[in-house]
């Protein structure tokens, strides 16, 4: 018996998922290495049916975002683009100071996470679950 065509299985606990704040826009540890942990993502938007979708990409990708820096110790993704928060608080009509917490899936076909940001669950300051 011999392990040869065996590949390591990266278990981790949690739900895939976004959390947007106050001061940004994190994603869960799930999230991250089930997208593979990729250095640069395209952040894709669908405003009629109110999705968003990060999607794994490379360097040479004229649309890439950063996403995952592999010299850090910890798997953690953190974007503090104001814009962006803005962006989707306000196609939302969501409350500035609540924290909001979107469950979502992976698509193996297009190497990409995709959020319903109709399914969040709100937070106000005190992290009470609202809905």
């Amino acid at each position: 018996m011999s392990l040869e065509g065996f590949k390591v299985i990266t278990l981790v606990g949690g739900d895939i998922a976004l959390t947007i704040s106050k001061t940004g826009i994190s994603f869960s540890q799930a999230a991250i290495i089930q997208l593979g942990k990729p250095r640069y993502v395209r952040l894709l938007i669908n405003e009629k049916d109110k999705e968003l979708a990060v999607q794994a990409t490379d360097k040479n990708d004229n649309e890439k975002t950063s996403f995952f820096n592999p010299s850090r110790k910890t798997i953690a993704v953190r974007w503090g683009n104001k814009l962006l928060r803005q962006k989707i608080v306000e196609l939302m009509h969501w409350n500035p100071n609540y924290m909001y917490k979107i469950r979502g899936d992976y698509l193996h076909k297009d190497q990409a996470l995709l959020f319903k940001l109709n399914e969040a669950d709100s937070f106000n300051k005190v992290n009470k679950k609202r809905n």
